[in-house]
Protein backbone atom coordinates (compact mmCIF):
# COMPACT_ATOMS: atom_id res chain seq x y z
CA UNK A 1 0.00 0.00 0.00
CA UNK A 2 2.99 2.42 0.99
CA UNK A 3 4.71 1.44 -2.25
CA UNK A 4 1.41 2.42 -4.10
CA UNK A 5 0.93 5.78 -2.53
CA UNK A 6 4.20 6.89 -3.25
CA UNK A 7 4.28 5.64 -6.65
CA UNK A 8 1.60 7.59 -6.77
CA UNK A 9 2.95 10.95 -5.76
CA UNK A 10 6.38 10.30 -7.76
CA UNK A 11 3.83 9.67 -11.17
CA UNK A 12 2.03 12.93 -10.46
CA UNK A 13 4.50 14.90 -9.70
CA UNK A 14 6.44 13.52 -12.74
CA UNK A 15 3.70 13.99 -14.91
CA UNK A 16 2.86 17.52 -14.01
CA UNK A 17 6.40 19.17 -14.20
CA UNK A 18 7.41 17.33 -17.51
CA UNK A 19 3.48 18.89 -19.26
CA UNK A 20 2.03 15.16 -19.77
CA UNK A 21 -0.85 16.07 -17.71
CA UNK A 22 -2.47 18.91 -16.26
CA UNK A 23 -0.67 19.49 -13.02
CA UNK A 24 -4.29 20.44 -11.29
CA UNK A 25 -5.34 17.19 -12.27
CA UNK A 26 -2.40 14.82 -11.80
CA UNK A 27 -2.48 16.39 -7.99
CA UNK A 28 -6.33 15.82 -7.97
CA UNK A 29 -5.85 12.04 -9.51
CA UNK A 30 -2.33 11.37 -6.32
CA UNK A 31 -4.75 12.86 -3.76
CA UNK A 32 -7.38 10.00 -4.41
CA UNK A 33 -5.21 7.56 -4.66
CA UNK A 34 -3.42 8.19 -1.49
CA UNK A 35 -6.81 8.41 -0.06
CA UNK A 36 -7.65 4.52 -0.85
CA UNK A 37 -4.02 3.84 0.42
CA UNK A 38 -5.60 5.34 3.65
CA UNK A 39 -8.83 3.58 3.93
CA UNK A 40 -6.73 0.46 3.40
CA UNK A 41 -4.58 0.96 6.32
CA UNK A 42 -7.31 2.38 8.05
CA UNK A 43 -9.08 -1.10 7.68
CA UNK A 44 -6.39 -3.15 8.20
CA UNK A 45 -6.02 -1.32 11.57
CA UNK A 46 -9.67 -1.35 12.48
CA UNK A 47 -9.35 -5.25 11.51
CA UNK A 48 -6.71 -6.21 13.89
CA UNK A 49 -8.16 -4.03 16.66
CA UNK A 50 -11.95 -5.86 16.85
CA UNK A 51 -10.38 -8.92 15.82
CA UNK A 52 -13.39 -10.48 14.47
CA UNK A 53 -14.96 -13.83 14.39
CA UNK A 54 -13.80 -15.98 11.07
CA UNK A 55 -17.83 -15.87 9.84
CA UNK A 56 -17.36 -12.50 9.14
CA UNK A 57 -14.44 -12.85 6.48
CA UNK A 58 -17.05 -11.62 3.64
CA UNK A 59 -17.24 -8.48 5.04
CA UNK A 60 -13.36 -7.59 5.39
CA UNK A 61 -13.36 -9.08 1.87
CA UNK A 62 -16.03 -6.61 0.58
CA UNK A 63 -14.68 -3.60 2.06
CA UNK A 64 -11.23 -4.11 0.90
CA UNK A 65 -12.39 -5.02 -2.56
CA UNK A 66 -14.37 -2.03 -2.82
CA UNK A 67 -11.76 0.25 -1.56
CA UNK A 68 -9.48 -1.99 -4.17
CA UNK A 69 -11.86 -1.27 -6.72
CA UNK A 70 -12.12 2.42 -6.33
CA UNK A 71 -7.81 2.62 -6.20
CA UNK A 72 -8.12 1.04 -9.78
Amino acid sequence: MLGAGTGALLLAVAFGLTGRADAGLAALWSGLMIGCVAAHLLLCVVYWRTSPPDSAWRRWLGLFTLVAGIEG
